[in-house]
């Protein structure tokens, strides 16, 4: 049996065709869609896609097609008691899919078209490249014999019935949690003739809005930080990750209702910890950190103190979120200069 997985950010779907022609699985109870997301058991070790509600205490991985267009496609993260690579992630989110299509139409699956984005990362051709390899690597060890790959935007064109009469040139637009993709078709006037003239991808995605409108509505912070003694790697000096604020919104910072803070994951995936460089300053220098730049201080393991003083700037036409972890009291409300 062939089968048709559109395998998003967000959201994962299979398609097959019937006898009653073209049938979305159901992969959850009264459900044809369901999150790309893996949940793995503490206790048990076992994992699960879709809904988990059993109570047990766990990891939930989410977005994990997200990893595919970068480095951390190499790298391991953990789960409960071992570490696991990310690419393993993925094969079993898509075996447990695959066997799910399986039990519901009583064929073995041999043959996969999976969908793709048209470019998995536009900043790097090597990251894309492997990515597709990886995506299918993946799909063979789940018992797949034959995988064939269709650009996203190109399949949601060939899915639209399109009046007949005239030659029609479409322009497609699929904007997903992880990648913004865009084809131009020619579709014939009988509707049979078929032409990709041209595809483009970005390795930019629904994800990345929902992450700079859940910090600042849009807004901009800015950090500021000064060295009021000399800072090195054996005081504890900041760390950055170059870059880093262009790959979005991992947590954040919350004000509890108990007043206290609580942190709010947005995306688990970890940081490239070798990346991170160390920012060691003079004493009386002045450091800019963008709001959204990954960046911690080291713990000082020196008999020698390393004090600082930082500042947070804002956009003052920002609504500025009550739930935000910093806040002023209502003595000292939030003012600009003038």
């Amino acid at each position: 049996m062939q089968i048709g997985i559109d395998f998003g950010t967000s959201n994962t779907s299979i398609g097959y065709s019937g006898p009653q022609g073209i049938r979305l699985i159901e992969l959850e109870p009264d459900a044809t869609s369901i999150p790309t997301a893996v949940f793995y058991g503490l206790a048990s070790g076992e994992y699960a896609i879709g809904a988990y509600e059993t109570g047990e205490e766990g990891r939930l991985m989410r977005s994990i097609k997200s990893v595919l267009g970068s480095s951390l496609i190499d790298e391991t993260t953990d789960v409960g008691r071992r570490r696991l690579p990310f690419r393993d992630v993925i094969a079993h989110f898509l075996r447990r899919v695959i066997a799910r299509a399986e039990a519901e139409t009583g064929e073995r699956v041999e043959s996969v078209v999976q969908g793709r984005p048209v470019s998995f990362n536009d900043r790097d051709a090597d990251l894309d490249r492997r990515a597709q390899a990886i995506l299918e690597s993946c799909l063979r060890d789940a018992g797949v014999a034959h995988v064939e790959f269709l650009d996203e935007p190109v399949a949601a064109a060939r899915s639209v019935s399109f009046p007949s009469g005239r030659e029609k040139l479409v322009f497609v637009v699929d904007i997903g949690g992880g990648t913004s993709d865009f084809s131009v078709v020619r579709i014939a006037p009988d509707n049979d003739g078929f032409d990709v003239l041209g595809s483009t991808g970005l390795y930019v995605g629904g994800n990345d809005f929902d992450q700079k409108l859940s910090f600042f509505e849009l807004s901009r912070l800015l950090g500021m930080w000064f060295a009021l003694e000399d800072a090195n790697q054996e005081n504890g000096c900041l760390w950055g990750l170059p870059g880093g604020h262009r790959r979005g919104l991992k947590a954040r910072f919350l004000r509890s209702s108990d007043g206290g803070v609580e942190m709010l994951t947005l995306d688990d995936t970890p940081w490239p910890e070798a990346d991170f460089v160390p920012l060691e300053v003079a004493k009386g220098a002045l450091i800019l950190l963008d709001g959204m730049l990954p960046h911690g201080s080291a713990a000082n393991r020196s008999s020698v103190s390393r004090q600082a003083y930082s500042l947070h700037v804002i956009d003052g036409t920002c609504r500025y979120l009550p739930e935000n972890w910093l806040q002023r009291g209502p003595d000292m409300p939030l003012r600009g200069f003038s």
